[in-house]
Order: C-alpha cells, then sequence, then structure tokens
C-alpha cells in the first residue's frame, strides 16, 4: 500500500501582536475623543489613566478573563476579576485625588462620580476582553476538532498499513505452521526443548497473524498469557540465562476484556531488543494489572550498550492503533533516556 500523505489542516489565526496594537489604538483613540469632546488639555494625570487602562487591559487578557472559559476554574476568574476592580479603582482614585487626610481619600473612592468613571472605563474593557475569550475559545475548539480529526485519519491509515501487512503475511501461513510442526514431530521425543520451543513459538506466531482482520481485537487474557510465553520461549532461546520480575494482579474485571492483538507483544519483544536480561543486578521489570476494568502495563529496563539502532516505528504503531481502537479512554506514557526505558499504558476497558 503506498503512504498516504496528509495535507495538515489550517486555521487561520490573526497574528496576536496586530490583535493587541489594534485594541490598544482604539482605547487611546476612544480617549483622545473623549478628551476634545470634554475639551480636556493633555496631562501627566490623564497618560497615567492612559498607562492604566493599557495594564488592565493585558491583565484581563491574559490573566482575569481564561479562567471563565473553563468550568474547573470559574471561581479562580470571579475571584481574580474582584480584586482587579479594587485595585484598578483604587489606583485610579489615587491618581484623581489633589490632596488631603485619609479619611477624605476614603470617601473620595467610594464618591458616586469616581465609582462611576471607574467602572465605566473597566466594564468596557472587561466586555472587550469577554468577546475576544469569546474568540480563543472557539479557535481552540476548532483546533481540538481538527487534531482529533487528524488523530482519527492517522489512525484510519494506520490500521489500513496493519491489515495490508498481515494480509500479505497470511499469503501462505499454512506453509510457516506446517514447517513448525514438522520441526517439532521430528524433534518430539528427542530434544524436549525445541518441542517447547516451537509450541510457544507457533502460538505467539498464531495470536499476532490469525484474529487481526476476523475479530480485530483479542481477549485482553489472551494477550497476557502470550506475553508469559515470549517470556519463556526468550528464556529457551538463551538458556535460561534470563532474568524478568513479572508481576501480575488482575481481577474479575478482566473476563471479556479485550485488545488489539500484540499490543502487549511488541513492548515486550523491545525488551529482549534493546534492554539488559542477562545480568540479575539490572533486571527488566514488568506489570500487569487490573482493577474495575481499569488495566495499567508497565515496563522499566536498562538499556544495553550499543544495541541496533531502532526506528520506533512498532510502538508508534501501537500507539496509532491504541488511538483508534481506544480514542478517549487510554493512556501511553513512555520515559525515554540515554540508560533507561520506562512505559505506562492505562485503559479503561
Amino acid at each position: 500500500m503506498n503512504d498516504i500523505k496528509m495535507e495538515p489542516f489550517k486555521i487561520y489565526k490573526f497574528p496576536e501582536v496586530a490583535k493587541h496594537l489594534l485594541i490598544l489604538l482604539w482605547i487611546i483613540g476612544l480617549q483622545i475623543l473623549l478628551m476634545i469632546c470634554d475639551h480636556i488639555h493633555p496631562s501627566f494625570r490623564g497618560d497615567l489613566h492612559f498607562l492604566l487602562q493599557i495594564i488592565a487591559y493585558f491583565i484581563l487578557y491574559y490573566w482575569a478573563v481564561p479562567p471563565f472559559f473553563s468550568r474547573k476554574t470559574t471561581k479562580k476568574g470571579v475571584l481574580r476579576l474582584i480584586i482587579l476592580i479594587l485595585l484598578y479603582g483604587s489606583i485610579r482614585s489615587l491618581n484623581s485625588f489633589h490632596g488631603g487626610s485619609a479619611i477624605e481619600f476614603l470617601y473620595f473612592i467610594v464618591s458616586f462620580n469616581q465609582a462611576m468613571y471607574s467602572l465605566a472605563n473597566l466594564t468596557l474593557l472587561i466586555g472587550l476582553n469577554f468577546l475576544l475569550g469569546l474568540f480563543r475559545y472557539n479557535e481552540q475548539l476548532k483546533q481540538n476538532y481538527i487534531e482529533a480529526l487528524e488523530g482519527k485519519i492517522l489512525a484510519e491509515t494506520e490500521k489500513s498499513k496493519i491489515e495490508s501487512i498481515v494480509t500479505q503475511m497470511r499469503l501462505s501461513p499454512h506453509l510457516l505452521f506446517n514447517t513448525l510442526n514438522y520441526i517439532k514431530e521430528k524433534a518430539d521425543g528427542v530434544i524436549p526443548e525445541i518441542v517447547l520451543a516451537v509450541g510457544l513459538f507457533s502460538g505467539i506466531i498464531r495470536h499476532a497473524m490469525t484474529d487481526i482482520l476476523r475479530t480485530q481485537t483479542v481477549l485482553l487474557s489472551e494477550e497476557i498469557e502470550k506475553i508469559k510465553n515470549q517470556i519463556e520461549l526468550h528464556y529457551l532461546l538463551a538458556n535460561r540465562n534470563v532474568f524478568i520480575d513479572f508481576k501480575e494482579e488482575l481481577d474479575d474485571s478482566i473476563e471479556g476484556a479485550t485488545i488489539p492483538p500484540s499490543t502487549l507483544l511488541t513492548f515486550i519483544e523491545n525488551i529482549f531488543r534493546y534492554g539488559i536480561v542477562k545480568d540479575p543486578d539490572f533486571r527488566p521489570c514488568i506489570s500487569v494489572h487490573m482493577a474495575m476494568r481499569q488495566f495499567t502495563f508497565s515496563t522499566f529496563n536498562y538499556k544495553r550498550l550499543n544495541p541496533h539502532p531502532g526506528t520506533g516505528m512498532g510502538i508508534r504503531s501501537v500507539g496509532s492503533t491504541l488511538g483508534y481502537y481506544f480514542p478517549a479512554s487510554h493512556e501511553l506514557h513512555i520515559e525515554d533516556t540515554k540508560e533507561t526505558f520506562r512505559l505506562t499504558l492505562k485503559i479503561q476497558m
């Protein structure tokens, strides 16, 4: 199958700097117009009013208004808005006050005219920022939708590639299994280790090849069983010189749970390919846990020195497959350092 080249979706966004410049020009222009209408001459106090409005605009834009567009932070937004209103009114009143006692200043702050001036200026800025916030929120929704759509298309593409590869492998599956059965029969009663190794290998290959096109998924319990078989096979291949800590905690909710075939097997194979498995002091750790239909699979291993370089295609392919089958109910976290590799997969079944 030819690779599908997908052009990224584009959303036109008005430049942030240009947006702020237009808003600042509008604020300054409006104030100049009011000064002309009221025959007010420029002054140092007036310039401070301009500066205060500009600062209030940016505080509203980046700090006070954004929490209102999330249900979890609405209360935080209300608190920030109250703080801003009190500070704005106090600073503006201080700039307009012409001297006197502290009591006179307090009376000046709460005076009707001063309160109305402050509230009118700030209300205009608040309304403007909520309007801009709505546009930003709408752009974010569009971006999230496009990212989800691109992810779905990518997952569909990966699924098609996987199905194509499996179909090609299935062109003559009988030849592979007949050959393995021949080796098993010839070694039966002569070399028991070969019989066991061929049996384990046949089961793993059959599990990986025969189910994806027919049933799309396999039982999670079968996948975990194949993990044990895979580890046992490597034990045999290395003359039992393999050290792995395998921990299994599964409750009854595993019954009926399914997963795409070879999902976990791919992660295990990476351990044997790139990790240290023959040193008991640096043994890999593998854990499978199932409780209340919450499945957690984790691995940790130290890396071998100068391993064969990998392309990462196996893990990326598994990640795309998980995104297709569990789009909103799985988490895959990878910590890849120079010396260690840690993977954690969580799926809500």
